[in-house]
């Protein structure tokens, strides 16, 4: 998704790419704030890295064991909250502009669409069933930001030609 903004924003035109590039800075401190929580858990826990660390550290040990305890309870609390405030903000693409959830809805299933048709693990299901369930989500939902997208340009005058160019129901 962080992909796909970039795009969005750099596809606009200079004067609204400015202004689309604020109103990113609410998404993009919450998908640090994930990035880093994730990282700091991993490098401390991944494989006992922290315990074999505090070995390494001989008489300074005794300082180390408790910042990493500390980072480690810090962490966690500190990555549900990234988590809900990325839920929060990173999702709420609308706040950078209003043809955006309709764009990138399509973009996020067709790619879990990808993952799914790429894993090899066998489903004992008829051929139709998994034929549904696999299809039906991403054509569903990309139905429903095309219906998204034309209800913004009847109802409202918003396009994506507009929100690229700035014109009238931009920014």
């Amino acid at each position: 998704m962080p992909v796909a903004l970039g795009v969005f924003v750099a596809a606009a035109r200079p004067p609204v790419r400015f202004v689309y590039l604020r109103r990113l800075a609410g998404p993009a401190k919450g998908f640090l704030a994930i990035f880093a929580s994730v990282l700091v858990l991993w490098g401390l826990l991944q494989d006992s890295a922290g315990a074999r660390m505090a070995q390494q550290m001989g008489m300074w040990q005794i300082l180390f064991l408790p910042l990493a305890l500390g980072a480690v309870l810090f962490a966690v609390p500190y990555g549900l909250t990234a988590v809900f405030l990325c839920v929060h903000y990173v999702f709420r693409t609308a706040d950078v502009h209003e043809v955006l959830p309709a764009l990138l809805s399509p973009v996020l299933v067709w790619s879990l669409f990808a993952f799914q048709v790429a894993d090899p693990s066998p489903v004992d299901a008829p051929a139709a069933v998994r034929t549904l369930f696999l299809f039906g989500p991403p054509v569903s939902v990309t139905a429903l930001s095309l219906w998204e997208l034309h209800r913004l340009r009847r109802r409202f005058g918003i396009t994506v030609r507009r929100a690229l160019r700035g014109g009238a129901g931009g920014p």
